[in-house]
């Protein structure tokens, strides 16, 4: 499952921020779910997120809780530019 959104067009470059999934392989996905059923204390809420243009991107995983607390913070960020 991959969310992509386009974010702003600069100067004919498409930039994006993209979540999706971390796991490359669906044994390591299956693993991970199986151990967060056994065990409630290791869940991994982790996500990938990406950002970047049709050339480069930055890629970094971080938990739910900090995701949420980035795009708060790119929320403020987007409101003072635009005010």
């Amino acid at each position: 499952m991959v969310n992509c959104f386009k974010l702003y067009e600069i100067d004919g470059k498409r930039w994006f921020i993209e979540a999706q999934h971390h796991y490359t392989k669906l044994s390591e996905s299956k693993e991970v779910y199986l151990n967060s059923e056994s065990t409630p204390d290791q869940k991994d809420d982790s996500i990938l997120l990406g950002i970047g243009d049709s050339e480069k991107q930055l890629l970094f995983t971080c938990g739910v809780e900090e995701i949420e607390r980035f795009a708060i913070t790119l929320l403020n960020l987007c409101h003072d530019i635009k005010y």
